[in-house]
């Protein structure tokens, strides 16, 4: 923390330098070792046939768990418990055999869950960006590090046709810059990884001619990041007239991609945005190819799509993301709930890939609404579909019986666009909640720098007495 004060009081060119040397550290711990190796395998594997995605995840899935059940104390206690042999049972009816795994239980129990036969001073720890209010310690080696970013500059980058050496802009949240500083640079330069890292936590209608001025004369490739910024950054450029030549491709991450944002994005960037879900866990990676289809990666982790009973969905049915890893020895995480939820596809894409398939990423399993009935109504983002006079909107409930949503309106917002929010949204919660509109000039974005559409404030010990 006292090396964080101390680079916040840093003049702007102290910042980029220091962002430059992490930056060249960084980029031989995940760009060198196996890394063009691990890029080259997944060229190839992408190709690969059912039947040799099915013997690939067989092998990999039976090294996991037999490395699990040697040398993670949880599943070495787990596997005991349940009669489990991985050595000689089939691997996936080992998993079926499985509980799966939530997040408070690793959270709680972290060391647990850590390989004993690698050397902790030779791991690497993550964190997750805490969307539930808590981050999680992650561990993970050079090597699943490399594999990570492989995956990346095949399955994401590539398919985008951009390459991690370009020059890029990145919205993220890292705390490059005070939470209170008003005025910019709201960025620092990584010149090691020509690299333009742009604060989320201050993109703001006031803020954005600042960003659009910089990030114009840094001239990227391409611009990557969370969601909901690169859409502001959008909107700013087709309401004022202005444009950023150049740009190859957008690469959203970490916040969900809504239809409309996607439009917004593509006409503002005149290019195409390419959508994209992993996680810091290393249990799976989904990319969307240039036909605009997201695939899963086989090779990064095996993924189960399951409903309310924790049983497989049917194709076309929403359900939360299940993974195994394939590829994080240091900390396997075995069928472990995402909180993520997607819609299972049996499509088959025109890009020729047979790699699996989902619809969409459909945002968390948090994201809801509670109603007196005790009902929880997700999947509010159509509330605002026909209204195009916002720039961006959250919904929070305050109590079972109160809705707020938060406006930050164009100029245009009329009283008409107000009253469709509101009727929209009771039509979908019921006429029992009372719904307010309160017009912000921004919305602040959550510890992590990440926007969050639907917030309830409801614990869920009180939510089951409304049952």
């Amino acid at each position: 923390m006292q090396f964080v004060n101390l680079y916040h009081r840093l003049p702007s060119f102290m910042k980029d330098l220091i962002a430059s040397g992490y930056g060249f550290l960084q980029k031989r711990r995940r760009y060198g070792g196996k890394f063009q190796e691990y890029v080259q395998q997944l060229e190839e594997s992408q190709w690969y046939s059912l039947e040799q995605q099915k013997e690939y995840q067989e092998r990999k899935l039976k090294s996991i768990l037999v490395h699990a059940g040697e040398n993670v104390p949880y599943y070495r206690i787990l596997f005991k418990d349940l009669g489990i042999d991985p050595i000689n049972e089939e691997p996936f009816s080992v998993l079926s055999k499985l509980p799966l795994l939530d997040k408070q239980s690793v959270r709680e129990n972290t060391e647990h869950f850590v390989a004993e036969n690698i050397q902790k001073k030779t791991m690497l720890i993550e964190h997750t960006s805490g969307s539930t209010g808590t981050p999680l310690k992650v561990y993970q080696t050079n090597e699943s590090q490399q594999y990570n970013y492989a995956l990346g500059e095949a399955r994401s980058f590539g398919w985008a046709g951009v390459k991690h050496t370009d020059r890029k802009v990145i919205f993220g949240g890292r705390l490059i810059i005070p939470i209170s500083k008003k005025y910019p640079p709201y960025w620092v330069t990584n010149y090691s990884e020509k690299q333009l890292y742009c604060s989320s936590y201050h993109i703001s209608i006031s803020t954005l001619p600042d960003y659009h001025k910089k990030i114009k004369e840094f001239k990227p490739d391409y611009i990557t990041g969370y969601t909901s910024a690169i859409y502001l950054y959008g909107r700013y450029l087709i309401d004022n007239g202005k444009k950023l030549e150049g740009i190859k491709a957008i690469i959203s991450s970490s916040e969900t991609l809504s239809n409309k944002q996607r439009n917004i994005i593509e006409k503002a960037f005149n290019c195409k945005v390419y959508d994209g879900y992993s996680l810091t866990e290393y249990v799976n990676y989904i990319s969307e190819c240039e036909h605009n289809t997201l695939h899963i990666s086989p090779e990064a982790g095996v993924v189960e799509i399951v409903n309310d009973n924790y049983q497989e969905v049917e194709n076309g049915i929403e359900g939360e993301i299940v993974s195994t890893t394939l590829f994080n020895y240091s900390m396997p995480l075995i069928r472990y709930k995402t909180g993520d939820l997607t819609i299972k596809s049996d499509k088959r894409c025109a890009c020729g890939r047979k790699l699996p398939v989902v619809e969409k990423i459909a945002g968390r399993s948090d994201d809801y609404i509670i109603t007196p009935e005790g009902k929880k109504v997700g999947r509010l983002d159509p509330v605002f579909k026909e209204i195009d006079n916002i720039v961006e909107a959250q919904i929070i409930q305050e109590d079972i019986n109160n809705v707020c949503v938060k406006i930050v309106s164009a100029s245009n917002f009329s009283k008409k666009d107000a009253e469709a929010i509101v009727n929209n949204l009771q039509l979908r919660i019921g006429q029992k909640i009372n719904v307010s509109l309160h017009k912000v000039k921004n919305i602040k974005r959550s510890t992590n720098g990440k926007f969050k559409s639907v917030i309830c404030k409801i614990e869920i010990s009180s939510y089951r007495k409304f049952l």
